[in-house]
C-alpha cells in the first residue's frame, strides 16, 4: 500500500480499481466461495460432534474462517472496493 501511495496523483487509485477489476476471476472467486462452503460443512460437522472434545475446536475453526475470511471480505472489503470503483481519476479531488 505504501508503493501504491507513492505513485502520485492517481496511480494508486488507478492500480487498485485495476487489481479489484480482476480479482472477479475464477482463481480467486472459486477458492474464496469453496472454503466458505467448506467452512460451513466443517462448523456443522464440529456442532455434530459437540460431545467429542474437538467438537468445539472444529466448531470453532468453522466459525473463524466463515466470518474472519468470508465475512469481512463481504460485509466491508467488497463495499469499499465498489465505493473505489466509482471514483472519477480526473478529478482533482482523486489525485489529492
Amino acid at each position: 500500500m505504501r508503493s501504491l501511495s507513492l505513485t502520485g496523483g492517481s496511480g494508486g487509485v488507478e492500480a487498485m480499481q485495476v487489481i479489484n477489476r480482476e480479482v472477479f476471476r475464477w482463481v480467486f472467486m472459486a477458492p474464496l466461495l469453496g472454503m466458505a462452503a467448506a467452512s460451513l460443512a466443517i462448523a456443522g460437522y464440529g456442532a455434530t460432534t459437540l460431545n467429542h472434545p474437538a467438537g468445539a475446536l472444529i466448531l470453532a475453526a468453522g466459525r473463524v474462517y466463515l466470518i474472519g475470511c468470508f465475512g469481512v471480505t463481504v460485509f466491508f472489503n467488497v463495499p469499499m472496493n465498489e465505493a473505489l470503483a466509482g471514483v472519477n481519476l480526473s478529478e482533482d479531488a482523486t489525485r489529492a
